[in-house]
Parts: structure tokens; C-alpha cells; sequence
């Protein structure tokens, strides 16, 4: 997939046994295997961003808002509606907007009369 320049993407990685997931926006991405034992995970650095085992090379040059570590590996259904829920405009958001549309309304019948 296209990654364009200055929009948010969802991104989602799983692992479950040595079976790896990479999902991008709610869907799957990459579904491959690793060969990497699974207490590498628990038992070394961890780096978002970046890789600590080059020295600081490879850092990504973007923004992260939100960072989730689970005890398990979520299912497709699962990581769909993470990314679905971060899609949904917060309530105060929807309230606003609501408010602006009313409000507009109401300026344009004063306005017919």
C-alpha cells in the first residue's frame, strides 16, 4: 500500500506463537512468520520510532499518538474496531458540529424573512 505524506494511518501488529500480523487501517497488511523465540519480546529493549540495535539509524521520521500493549494477540475483528473507534469523532465533536448546523439553520431562515 501507498503511504501518503502528512495523513494518520492506523497501524496494528500482532503476534500470536510465530505466526506475525501487520494490519494498516483496519485491514490486513503482511501475514508472515517469524523465527524469533517468544521471550525476545519480554526480556530486551523495546523502541517505538526507531531500533535500538543500530545505533539510533532507522528512526522514523513521523508523529505516534497512541501506543496499546496487550497480553494477547488481538483478532482481525479486534483490531478492525480499534481502528474503526479511532475513526468516530469524539461526542464533543459531533455535539459541535451539531450546534454549528443548527445554528446555521437558524441564520438562514432569519435571513428569508
Amino acid at each position: 500500500t501507498k503511504l501518503n505524506q502528512g495523513e494518520w494511518y492506523y497501524v496494528a501488529m500482532t503476534r500470536e506463537g510465530d505466526d506475525v500480523s501487520v494490519y494498516l487501517n483496519g485491514e490486513i497488511e503482511i501475514s508472515t512468520t517469524t523465527m524469533l523465540p517468544t521471550g525476545t519480546w519480554s526480556n530486551g529493549d523495546w523502541a517505538f520510532g526507531g531500533r535500538v540495535d543500530l545505533s539510533g539509524q532507522q528512526k522514523f521520521a513521523g508523529n505516534i499518538d497512541e501506543i496499546a500493549i496487550y497480553g494477547y494477540a488481538l483478532s482481525p475483528d479486534e483490531v478492525f474496531q480499534h481502528w474503526y473507534a479511532a475513526n468516530v469523532p469524539e461526542p464533543s465533536s459531533m455535539v459541535m458540529a451539531l450546534l454549528a448546523l443548527v445554528g446555521f439553520v437558524v441564520v438562514a431562515r432569519r435571513r428569508k424573512k
